[in-house]
């Protein structure tokens, strides 16, 4: 009797387990309109004290340098990437012909990117009243430093 007893309790059990299982509350996720976010931003901007611009008006000679250089910078970069060119310590290209390039193509490409950056430095040369060497050098130092980011070449 006590056998019969554990299975009809055990039933029961179950059947109210099961019975509550199917009543479980249904959650909506959908809304009737779209939800809108209204963003507010204010932004502010600071200038120190004593901050002025050293920027001046360029020439069309140094206009056109810019745009010249701009318009081979893809051929300058391929060419120091392979190498085959390299930024030199006074702030001009130094060609480096090897196997698989055109040597006059390189030394035609690097003369008249020298040339642009020569007009470039000796207008700010003028314009800032400082040695032309000065300028080179430090050109020289940055290009170094922008083409080689393992740092510059020996």
């Amino acid at each position: 009797m006590k056998i019969v007893r554990h299975i009809f309790l055990s039933c029961a059990v179950g059947a109210c387990l099961l019975s509550a299982a199917g009543c479980a509350p249904q959650v909506q996720l959908t809304t009737p309109e779209p939800i809108k976010v209204d963003i507010t931003m204010k932004v502010e901007v600071y200038q120190k004290e004593g901050a002025t611009s050293t920027e001046r008006k360029l020439s069309e000679t140094e206009n056109e340098a810019l745009r010249r250089r701009d318009m081979r910078s893809g051929e300058v970069w391929a060419m120091k990437n392979d190498s085959v060119a390299v930024e030199g310590a006074h702030g001009y290209l130094e060609p480096h012909p090897k196997s698989g390039w055109d040597p006059a193509y390189i030394q035609r490409l690097v003369d008249e990117e020298n040339k642009d950056r020569k007009n470039l430095y000796e207008a700010e040369a003028t314009d800032t009243a400082r040695p032309l060497a000065e300028i080179e050098a430090e050109a020289g130092k940055r290009f170094r430093q922008q083409s080689y980011s393992h740092g510059p070449a020996k």
